[in-house]
């Protein structure tokens, strides 16, 4: 079976077009695509983000062991995306996309608690709070301390969401996601599929697509429902993708893109906006075609020359860190 991260790139790619190209770019154009089909198509999205993030820090990063293994693991986290999400935030307040206390909530990272909704970065901000969970339940990893730990910190979210009544629960919606994430990778080689088994799998997905059929369409599905789906999505995509046969223009393709997925996440909104200030289209369908023949291709572009530029500047501090004597 072939290397699971190709299939990781297309999965991370297909969500971002979503979340970009239909969720949020409608949201210039007067909500056209709104329904709760697309709403719940983006919970999802996001799932598949969250899932994909556990099963990459769990195949990058051994088990900790030690303090200072704990903070080699943060501090090259951190340097990897605080910097930039810090970044498009002050663009954000800039462009009076998000108040002050928007701002400082996200650059504390203290808004997955207050419920301060930050447009879009909300989701980022989320994600650094896993990486400390991350921590907690991989610290001296075994099997019965990590179901432990995650059956606490679960209870703790739930209590969470219950008392502070501002919090919108996406700490409590995702954690199942990226918990099942971390264990994929962790027993991948107990999980590598027969087709017998895939299509069982599949059976599974489409009972619980049955069985969610009133909550998917006439209001929101229940977070067990939206985990079980981003799970089963998730897992039986892995799968199936990784069976498929790419050419090599179209492997760069999805590796230039899922290389500057994270950027995209955090420029689109900034591009979409400065783009409608330099020219607005009048209707709302002009708006769309302006925003995806224009806008779209230089947030790719952007996007990548961002990433590569920061990736050369964190190299360089990192090959300068590892020359010092008391460098970990």
């Amino acid at each position: 079976m072939r290397d699971y991260f190709i299939t990781i790139d297309i999965l991370r790619v297909i969500a971002l077009c979503f979340i970009i190209l239909v969720r949020h770019i409608d949201d210039y154009a007067n909500e056209m695509y709104q329904c709760q089909l697309v709403t719940d198509l983006s919970v999802i999205s996001l799932g598949i983000f969250t899932y994909i993030s556990g099963y990459l820090l769990a195949s990058t990063n051994t088990i900790f062991n030690s303090i200072t293994d704990i903070k080699r693991f943060l501090i090259k986290r951190v340097l990897r995306i605080y910097p930039l999400y810090a970044l498009a935030l002050l663009i954000f307040y800039l462009l009076s996309i998000v108040n002050s206390q928007q701002l400082y909530s996200g650059l504390l990272l203290y808004n997955v608690f207050t419920g301060d909704t930050i447009l879009t970065l909300w989701f980022i901000s989320m994600i650094m709070f896993y990486y400390i969970l991350f921590v907690a339940l991989n610290y001296k990893y075994n099997s019965m301390r990590f179901l432990f730990i995650s059956t606490f910190i679960l209870l703790l979210l739930l209590i969470e969401k219950i008392i502070v009544k501002k919090s919108d629960g996406s700490l409590l919606l995702y954690f199942p996601s990226f918990t099942c994430g971390i264990l994929a990778q962790r027993y991948s080689n107990y999980l590598k599929l027969s087709i017998k088994k895939t299509i069982f799998i599949l059976g599974i997905f489409l009972g619980i697509l049955c069985l969610s059929l009133n909550d998917l369409i006439p209001s929101k599905a229940s977070i067990m429902t939206y985990n079980m789906m981003i799970i089963s999505i998730t897992s039986i995509s892995m799968f199936f993708l990784n069976k498929a046969y790419y050419n090599n223009i179209i492997t760069n393709y999805i590796i230039n893109l899922s290389y500057a997925s994270f950027c995209m996440y955090l420029t689109h909104r900034i591009i979409f906006k400065i783009s409608l200030i330099i020219y607005k289209p009048r209707d709302d369908i002009a708006t769309l075609v302006y925003l995806y023949l224009v806008a779209i291709p230089i947030i790719f572009v952007v996007s990548f020359f961002i990433q590569r530029f920061y990736d050369k500047l964190i190299n360089v501090y990192f090959t300068n860190r590892s020359l010092q004597p008391n460098s970990p």
